[in-house]
């Protein structure tokens, strides 16, 4: 029975660490998107300077970076959250 609670404690812990990381994850893409929107053609002046490259290259560039770090959000940080949880429930 100890190392029934024992378990139910870290998955909690585990549970309340990932979508914490998940809720930050997505936070830092919103302000990655507006900074993208707001200021990207100055963000691409300055980075056009140091290595050559197209507006489309430099666009390309940050919005897969974009959809990268979503996936990784997705597959790494809530996926397994809501595994947790399932797991948690039938107990």
């Amino acid at each position: 029975m100890n190392d029934s609670l024992d378990l139910k404690s870290v998955l909690d812990a585990v549970g309340a660490i990932l979508i914490r990381s998940f809720i930050l994850g997505i936070v830092f893409l919103v302000v990655w998107f507006l900074f993208m929107v707001l200021v990207g053609d100055l963000a691409y002046t300055i980075h056009s300077i140091w290595f050559d490259m197209s507006k489309q290259q430099f666009d390309l560039l940050w919005y897969g970076g974009m959809g990268l770090a979503k996936m990784f959000l997705f597959f790494c940080l809530l996926i397994p959250y809501i595994g947790i949880k399932m797991v948690l429930a039938n107990k």
